[in-house]
């Protein structure tokens, strides 16, 4: 049904469509839906930010939470659920149905859906977007000027190449 990796890289999980979940590399085991569950069966899998758990979606938009994955209420999907997609603080959730509905769980809100446009085949996935931490580089930040500097304060000059270098700088 699905593979989701870890937020390492060095690890995955694999969900069975009976609601069954494999562990492998550093993934942790958080547990699986039991078979029999009403719902199954699993059709999505997304797992927290953090990899301390995981989300398993049925087709009638029930999530399960396993490990650290907050639960979600459920929702009443109108059409079979295709996919699951995380925010990325892990507090909300994206379903999207096959007739191209997404509907939102917990603090993710639905921007649209293509249940308005003619679609001539069901939806089968929807991506989930990765927003990575924003970095500072020194070679990029504001530099000071000389108006800026406060009254008796010494002026240090550092060459470029210490800005790229791990070594402390001494005064």
């Amino acid at each position: 049904m699905g593979i989701v990796a870890t937020s390492d890289g060095r690890g995955y999980w694999i969900a069975c469509s009976t609601g069954g979940v494999f562990n492998f590399g550093d993934a942790p085991p958080h547990g699986s839906a039991k078979a029999g569950t009403p719902g199954l069966p699993i059709v999505a899998m997304a797992a927290t930010p953090d990899g301390g758990g995981y989300w398993l979606a049925d087709a009638n938009g029930t999530v399960f939470a396993f490990g650290d994955a907050p639960r979600l209420h459920p929702v009443a999907a109108a059409s079979p659920v295709a996919g699951l997609a995380v925010t990325p603080m892990g507090t909300g959730a994206f379903l999207a149905e096959q007739n191209g509905t997404v509907l939102g769980l917990g603090t993710a809100a639905s921007d649209g859906s293509l249940s308005d446009v003619s679609a001539t085949s069901p939806v089968v996935s929807i991506a989930e977007v990765v927003v990575p931490p924003p970095t500072i580089s020194p070679m990029t930040s504001p530099r000071p000027t000389a108006r800026s500097k406060p009254s008796g304060a010494r002026q240090t000059t550092v060459p470029p190449s210490a800005l790229r270098s791990s070594r402390p700088l001494s005064p």
